[in-house]
């Protein structure tokens, strides 16, 4: 069966992939190692922490062995999330997609369960490109959120009235960017809390404050100035 982690931050399940397999990913941290570029993934938490243990890390080959091997794999997905995180899913806490094909069984996925809501962050612009091209739409409960490359880069210019594609970028300056919508999570000691904007297709970008172990490099120390309400909220107000 497919392994679903339970990443301690979130309201959901998940389900990753190596991070040494991102084919995007793999290509940025080269760049900032033979160029000094800051790129997105040369600061990526999945080469560091509890992630890089053994155990986490045969997990994590497992899935992509079942994806790549087992013709059942959208239905027992399905089942598995269906039965363990119904409400908010992500894919990809670690690694990103490897195929236009990947991206159109988590959209089969995404049809068999309407009431579920996911969240796909990727680097992968390629094959997102190619997905919609083939004149597919994603979902209605499904997010794309490309994560843009270089750090201190907004990118919000990405989504261009295509419904679910959204983004994201990593920032390290003090004060909350007027572009996006700030991840809140160090106001909820390091989790989502009630926030639900990855989730949300309406926000068209979320920002992320860089963070190294538990040390948050822009100096977010106040909990107030924190607005957005999540869509699931808005609709139960």
């Amino acid at each position: 069966m497919p392994h679903i982690s339970y990443p301690s931050k979130m309201p959901g399940g998940s389900w990753g992939l190596p991070a040494d397999k991102c084919q995007t990913g793999s290509a940025l941290r080269r760049l900032a190692r033979d160029k000094g570029v800051k790129t997105a993934c040369s600061v990526c938490y999945c080469f560091s922490g509890r992630i890089k243990m053994v155990r986490s890390q045969e997990l994590l080959r497992s899935n992509l062995d079942e994806y790549q091997r087992d013709p059942n794999w959208v239905s027992l997905m399905t089942y598995e999330i269906e039965r363990k995180s119904p409400e908010f899913f992500r894919f990809f806490h670690s690694g990103d997609l490897q195929s236009i094909e990947m991206l159109e069984r988590i959209a089969e996925i995404a049809h068999r369960l309407p009431d579920t809501r996911f969240w796909v962050p990727t680097q992968e612009r390629a094959l997102v490109a190619g997905y919609l091209k083939s004149g597919e739409e994603l979902p209605d409960n499904v997010t794309i959120r490309v994560s843009a490359s270089i750090i201190d880069t907004p990118q919000s210019f990405f989504k261009k009235g295509i419904p679910g594609l959204t983004s994201s970028f990593i920032y390290t300056y003090e004060e909350h960017p007027d572009v996006a919508v700030p991840c809140p999570s160090h106001y909820f000691n390091g989790t989502c809390g009630p926030c639900r904007a990855c989730w949300d297709r309406e926000v068209v970008e979320v920002a992320y404050p860089l963070k190294r172990g538990r040390i948050y490099l822009p100096k977010q120390i106040k909990t107030e100035g924190w607005t957005h309400i999540p869509q699931t909220e808005r609709r139960e107000a």
